[in-house]
């Protein structure tokens, strides 16, 4: 991608993704800038205690704030394959969606999202955590309701 638009990865993804789904609080900076290391969350153990340091810098980017991640199963709710054309989408389309949402190979995981059916009715989510850090949503497949943590 950086060869292809000839810009920093971060910038590519603040302009192509971030920016356009109202992701405002989320980057892909390295390191953060002060501004953003003011409002980062922190490396903590069980129990909300600190961890040494504030983070450990990865190879890979870093993704985004919780409170942000809102945005993604309503983004992916807009363009449900189901129903593509009941809202407008900022990012994906509704092809993008449907191989987000429907299996590949044998199990419950698609592009990027796992897929479950609770109750009655199908949710998708994804989860990750890495030192000091640990989150999950799953949101309903229609409805976009759902929790993240």
């Amino acid at each position: 991608m950086t060869d292809t638009f000839l810009k920093p990865y971060p910038e590519i993804v603040q302009s192509l993704v971030l920016g356009p789904i109202g992701m405002s609080d989320s980057a892909y900076d390295q390191p953060l800038s002060s501004e953003r290391d003011r409002h980062a969350a922190r490396a903590q153990q069980r129990r909300w205690r600190a961890m040494d340091a504030k983070w450990h810098v990865y190879p890979e980017l870093a993704a985004s704030r919780p409170v942000d991640d809102t945005d993604r199963p309503r983004e992916v709710r807009d363009r449900d394959p189901e129903d593509g054309a009941r809202r407008s989408s900022k990012v994906l389309t509704q092809a993008s969606v449907r191989e987000m949402l429907t299996p590949v190979g044998v199990g419950d995981y698609a592009v990027g999202l796992g897929l479950s059916k609770l109750g009655q009715g199908w949710y998708f989510g994804h989860g990750g955590s890495n030192w000091g850090f640990q989150c999950d949503f799953i949101a309903h497949r229609l409805k976009g309701t759902g929790w993240r943590s």
